[in-house]
């Protein structure tokens, strides 16, 4: 990480929570389109059951048997590929269609009131909806059931199209975000430019000092770091200058005085003194 450019570090750390997003996104849509696919058959199996009720109450009044009733019933109301049953109270059934489902357990009593559930069989999974009726004073359980081989047919499709989006996604995203990242990070490259350029003496910083943002923030920092350098410069040259003059004198002094001193061949001790 750290031999990449800042440039390359954004568009990476751009684009692992852009996957995280969309693998969060993906798993939530495949999630909420099965449970709407298991509501849209929970609503159709609710008015089969009605359907069902409506053709049975029929059937009661003109015959006298609940068994022929349900009988004639369930083959009126009967789909291809859905299950139909009508059971007594205790869960036995008067008349079933089952189209393939598979109860492991036995059918639910009239006591356990309206049901909805998923059962897993060996042909795929099964919506089933039972729903209690009273008929002249005969309790019976409707049963009607469907297959939930549409539904996984279309999370699969979805899982197939979010397999192929996502890819594409983060790469226009990968490069969308190197983009963006270069624009953004354009004026930070300026200013390192100019700050390369800047001279020791002189007037020059790197500007965009008038910006409101945290560009604008670093400019004015660099620049005034810039001036309290040059200030520092400038002290310490009038330091040296001042040093320099400070000491020239008591060296003229001391010269000149040498000079005389050495003026004449011989001196006496004290002369020298």
């Amino acid at each position: 990480m750290r031999a990449l450019s800042l440039r390359a570090r954004l568009t990476l750390w751009y684009s692992v929570a852009l996957v995280v997003v969309l693998c969060f996104f993906g798993a939530d849509l495949a999630w909420v389109q099965g449970r709407l696919g298991v509501r849209r058959i929970d609503r159709e199996l609710t008015g089969e059951a009605a359907t069902l009720a409506t053709v049975l109450r029929n059937e009661l009044n003109e015959n006298a048997s609940p068994a022929q009733a349900a009988e004639e019933a369930g083959r009126t109301v009967a789909a291809l590929g859905r299950a139909v049953a009508i059971l007594d109270e205790s869960g036995r059934p008067f008349s079933a269609v089952w189209n393939g489902l598979d109860l492991h357990d036995r059918p639910p009593s009239a006591t356990a009131g309206p049901l909805a559930w998923t059962v897993q069989t060996p042909s795929g999974a099964w919506r089933v909806h039972t729903e209690p009726q009273v008929f002249d004073h005969t309790t019976m359980v409707l049963l009607v059931a469907s297959p939930l081989t549409d539904v996984r047919r279309e999370q699969h499709e979805v899982q197939e199209a979010l397999f192929v989006a996502i890819p594409i996604a983060l790469l226009l995203a990968g490069g969308g975000g190197l983009w963006l990242a270069s624009i953004g990070l354009r004026p930070i490259t300026d200013m390192a430019r100019r700050a390369a350029q800047i001279p020791l003496t002189g007037m020059e910083d790197i500007g965009h000092a008038n910006r409101t943002d945290e560009l604008g923030q670093l400019a004015r920092a660099f620049n005034a770091l810039v001036a309290r350098l040059r200030s520092a410069l400038q002290t310490q040259r009038q330091f040296m200058a001042d040093a320099s003059h400070e000491l020239r004198t008591p060296v003229s002094v001391v010269r000149t005085a040498a000079d005389v001193a050495l003026s004449r061949d011989h001196r006496d001790e004290a002369d020298y003194r």
